[in-house]
């Protein structure tokens, strides 16, 4: 990711962690990130850039403040200057940050780019009857997952056609200039891909602008092409979700009927840890049963005791809220913040 592209993650008006920002892009979430991304509107982040190099993001934190673009605070946060806001603007006007990244929490985006373009290749193949040819990936996984889909298409010229339609809708829908970089990196009988350097000085794009675009159109794909004839395909790539699959099975079963005290003893799990699975569940789902734990007239005892302080709710701590609520515990708590935090956002406070 570039430098620039990550001052639009700053705002003026409320200071954050860039520390929160590196982890949930590359994925390493916890219960306490996890709730900050919530807090910073970052939720849609995760998993964006898995192989972010820490060294190579704090530096680029620090080049953004020196050049007076973020200002930092003492206690680690940063906020967006005026000068950053008119810089990023400029910036964004003549290039293309990423679209649609919440899909990066649920599906490998990387791999669905391969299979989409080994796909395009097949399928073009195919249509002039042409089995001898170089694939254009060495990923097995795709190559097999591909594979297996066509060979379970009983009509495999219909499913052709209604491939190649799918992607033509798709791209008659996005803005041309960009829908002719993506298709100029496609590879197909007797046509060859062009590079992103090639596409580059033709169309005078910068290089990661060519990989933003293509990055782009390969989510809306995805995104728009859930139930057709390419969904075994989609599901090959699912990436598990924003939480970790051990959360996501504890929410499972206790929303079957299992207590949590027999959940902590199958799996041999801390009161802590299943708690935070819990928690995890309530920052990403929007029908979370917050009910369990806080009450309506918990919730606006709570909501009165907090605006008796100089803190927002958002960064009320456990252990002042418990000063004035000894009985109150860590989950109830923290689930009060997250209730109150998500009704901040859509206005129902």
């Amino acid at each position: 990711m570039r430098k620039e592209e990550l001052l639009g993650y700053f705002d003026s008006e409320q200071p954050k962690r860039p520390s929160v920002l590196r982890q949930l892009l590359k994925g390493k979430t916890t219960s306490s990130s996890l709730y900050w991304g919530l807090v910073y509107g970052w939720l849609d982040v995760i998993k964006m850039d898995p192989d972010l190099v820490n060294e190579q993001f704090k530096q680029d934190i620090a080049d953004l403040v020196q050049a007076g673009y973020l200002a930092a605070n003492d206690d680690h946060t940063v906020y967006l200057t005026e000068q950053g806001r008119k810089y990023y603007q400029e910036w964004r006007h003549v290039h293309w940050p990423l679209q649609r990244t919440k899909l990066f929490a649920d599906y490998n985006i990387e791999r669905w780019r391969v299979i989409l373009r080994l796909l395009v290749q097949v399928c073009s193949e195919f249509s002039y009857a042409n089995k001898n040819y170089i694939v254009v990936t060495n990923d097995i996984y795709a190559q097999n997952q591909v594979r297996r889909w066509f060979s379970g298409q009983s009509n495999k010229q219909q499913a052709v056609r209604q491939f190649t339609q799918l992607l033509r809708v798709c791209l008659a829908n996005c803005n041309p200039q960009e829908a002719d970089v993506f298709a100029n990196t496609l590879i197909g009988h007797q046509v060859n891909g062009l590079t992103n350097a090639q596409i580059s000085q033709a169309e005078n794009i910068d290089e990661d602008d060519i990989t933003n675009i293509v990055i782009n159109i390969t989510n809306r794909c995805l995104q728009e092409w859930q139930g057709s004839v390419v969904q075994p395909l989609i599901t090959a790539v699912s990436a598990g979700g924003a939480v970790p699959i051990a959360a996501q099975r504890t929410y499972q079963e206790f929303m079957q009927g299992v207590p949590l005290a027999k959940i902590r003893q199958i799996y041999h799990l801390r009161q802590s840890t299943v708690e935070e699975h819990m928690l995890d569940n309530a920052i990403v789902l929007d029908d979370f049963p917050y009910c369990h734990w806080v009450s309506s007239e918990l919730y606006e005892q709570l909501k009165g005791l907090a605006f008796t302080g100089e803190t927002t709710i958002a960064n009320w701590r456990f252990r002042e809220a418990q000063q004035l609520m000894p009985e109150l515990d860590f989950i109830t708590f923290r689930l009060f913040q997250i209730m109150y935090v998500k009704g901040e956002k859509d206005g129902s406070h």
